[in-house]
């Protein structure tokens, strides 16, 4: 062994943690000079602590050495040793970490060590190639898995002439059109709020999800209950903020949340609400167990509250199969058949070109979110009309217009 020491060694020395010897080196309990900015210590002066430790009962703890102590990340001054979280993982740096930001935010580097979100990323996928994290999703991705699920969730529903209520069995025909008993709302405000600004810039808007709803309600009739029909998205916004992807499924508690929110709306307003709650991230499976537990009795069940959970990252759907109100239903969360996003495709590509002189396949995916082969199938399909011709614009890429009559 050297004989001068880091504390990291004195640590390994002594096995406690870092922080620990870190707080006696405060408190010159062991005596150490600072050279470079890095801690030395001589080992015959740790040996010497460890004999007074024999005979003397240890100092109070939180008491510091009198020198002002900062979070190395926030620069927040802390009150005594009692707030240090721990200290900058980076190689060779002993600045403190305050424990608001070590337990509330996850960082574990000083502000000039801190890690880039490129960085981040570049660690998440050698770990996820190695199998150790479940689900790797970027903000982006995240975004697009928002979008296509909303749109595809619009599009079925929209089509719908009539359907059953699930509970009372009447055949219902809404009251207006369907875009009339539309409302949405995202979560935008949260998102603002942990920017710390009062706006939210369109490529961050644009380049995150935002947790966004969509729901349809047919009110109540006579003794009729009203309906209600969901999608909603669940992403963890503070962490694709913090360094732009996802590792962690959607957890038990988090989906507990959203159906104790439904419950309460459904039983305050007297409505049967069938909601599909989709993660971007996919669903941890005591989630999936919770909702769609296969012995009878064990999967989730609410007189008023019917949920239906989408695993974005798998494209699966879990509900209760005891649960005889959601199989007539079901297909209103289910992935599109690729025959069936072909389709969507077409439908906007015609609708869009009414208005517009060309629609690209980089547009179609931004709106839509559908994958970039069934778009080009679909152009492809218009083309052999010969009211539109499809071509390859340098700045643009695959662009499809009307051909002028």
């Amino acid at each position: 062994m050297p004989e001068f020491l880091s504390i990291k060694d004195v640590a390994d020395y002594l096995g406690v943690e870092y922080k620990t010897v870190y707080r006696l080196v405060r408190k010159a309990a062991i005596p150490a000079a600072k050279v470079g900015g890095v801690y030395r210590i001589r080992k015959e002066d740790v040996d010497a602590y460890l004999k007074r430790q024999m005979q003397e009962v240890e100092p109070e703890k939180g008491k510091t050495s009198g020198k002002a102590l900062k979070c190395g990340f926030c620069f927040r001054l802390l009150a005594d040793d009692s707030e240090i979280g721990g200290f900058c993982e980076a190689a060779g740096c002993e600045a403190v970490i305050g424990m608001r930001c070590w337990q509330d935010e996850g960082v574990r580097h000083c502000l000039v060590h801190r890690p880039t979100q490129a960085d981040l990323l570049a660690q998440a996928q050698a770990r996820f190639a190695a199998g150790e994290i479940p689900v790797l999703v970027t903000a982006l991705e995240a975004r697009q898995r928002e979008r296509a699920f909303l749109t595809r969730f619009d599009y079925k529903v929209q089509r719908i002439a009539k359907l059953q209520h699930p509970i009372s069995g009447d055949l219902l025909q809404p009251p207006s059109s369907w875009p009339d008993l539309c409302t949405t709302w995202d979560e935008s405000e949260r998102l603002m709020a942990m920017r710390r600004t009062g706006y939210l810039e369109r490529e961050v808007a644009e380049g995150m999800p935002l947790n966004r709803t969509v729901r349809y309600t047919i009110p109540a009739k006579g003794s009729r209950p009203g309906l209600i029909l969901e999608g909603r998205v669940f992403s963890h916004l503070a962490l694709l903020l913090k360094q732009g992807f996802d590792t962690r499924p959607a957890s038990y508690s988090e989906l507990l949340s959203v159906l104790d929110e439904c419950i309460e709306q459904a039983e305050a307003g007297s409505m049967t609400c069938l909601i599909g709650v989709a993660a971007t991230s996919g669903w941890a499976a005591e989630a999936r167990e919770y909702v769609g537990g296969r012995d009878f009795g064990r999967g989730f069940y609410h007189p008023h509250v019917i949920p239906v959970l989408v695993d974005l990252e798998t494209m699966g759907v879990h509900y209760n199969d005891t649960d005889q109100r959601v199989t007539p239903l079901l297909s209103l969360f289910k992935p599109l058949l690729p025959h069936e996003e072909v389709g969507r495709v077409i439908e906007y590509v015609e609708q869009e070109l009414r208005f517009s002189r060309g629609v690209s396949v980089e547009e179609v995916w931004h709106e839509l979110g559908v994958a970039e082969e069934y778009i080009q199938n679909a152009f492809e399909r218009l083309a052999q009309k010969r009211a539109y011709r499809v071509e390859n614009v340098r700045t643009v890429g695959i662009v499809i217009t009307r051909v002028e009559s």
